[in-house]
């Protein structure tokens, strides 16, 4: 597995190794992308972490096929900015974190997309 984020990029040979990583890069606010290999990027998850918010995408392939997006509290009305401003995400995306942290290890197992939160379709 391999992990690309604001604070550098990872190859994982292990569960364990992978863990420790993503509790790296959520500590801090963060974009982080999950994928197979550094050059097999898809099926990927991206997330989006800030303090103890988070926002999940799943994406199957570049162009096309399954694209995914978390879904938290489908009442919540108002824009959640990431990565200084960088990324504005309505706040029915916003999960905890860790369930981020659960969906990127789920996804390690099976590359598929995580069944442990609910999904939206992008």
């Amino acid at each position: 597995m391999f992990i690309s984020s604001n604070i550098g990029s990872f190859p994982c040979n292990s569960l364990e190794e992978y863990k420790a990583h993503l509790e790296t890069c959520f500590q801090q606010e963060n974009e982080i992308w999950c994928s197979q290999s550094e050059e097999s990027k898809y099926p990927c998850l991206s997330i989006l972490v800030k303090s103890d918010q988070a926002v999940v995408n799943y994406f199957e392939v570049e162009d096309g096929g399954e694209m995914l997006v978390s879904f938290g509290d489908e009442d919540a009305e108002d824009i959640v900015s990431f990565c200084d401003g960088q990324y504005e995400i309505a706040a029915w995306q916003v999960i905890p974190a860790s369930d981020a942290m659960e969906c990127a290890l789920e996804f390690f197992q099976s590359q598929n997309a995580p069944g442990c939160i609910d999904w939206g379709e992008l």
